[in-house]
């Protein structure tokens, strides 16, 4: 059978301004921003020497760590501040869209329903853990 190659996906418009998230890796791949590039190139070494040294578990506890260790002060911060009343009030929460599953078979159907109310439900709590909605709760 005769070979065919994929060409590779043409670089982004020099002129035009990046947008989306695909926009902004390539803003990352080409420096254009050179501070967020060099952030992301250091983040990456330093995960790839750690993962190199010790398990992946391991490195995403204490990734999961370093994010709490950040988030747990900004968020005791918050409390006191609108404790105290010179902290603006908090925005309300925006309404999630719902994603109607479009699949034909029943089987399908089931499962899709089965994991997305699972990874939905440990979202949520991901959510409400590291952004510290329940300071108890998160330590």
């Amino acid at each position: 059978p005769p070979h065919t190659s994929v060409p590779p996906p043409p670089p982004p418009d020099q002129s035009a301004s990046a947008s989306g998230a695909d926009g902004q890796v390539w803003e990352l791949l080409y420096w254009r921003a050179p501070e967020r590039s060099a952030l992301a190139l250091l983040v990456a070494l330093v995960a790839l020497g750690c993962l190199s040294r010790f398990s992946a578990i391991s490195v995403g506890a204490y990734g999961a760590l370093a994010v709490l260790a950040v988030t747990v002060p900004l968020r005791l911060r918050q409390v006191a501040l609108r404790a105290l009343g010179t902290a603006p009030p908090e925005p309300p929460a925006r309404a999630q869209p719902e994603i109607p599953g479009v699949l034909s078979p029943e089987q399908q159907q089931r499962w899709a329903r089965y994991l997305a109310r699972h990874v939905v439900t440990a979202t949520r709590t991901l959510t409400r853990l590291f952004l510290v909605h329940s300071v108890p709760e998160s330590l």
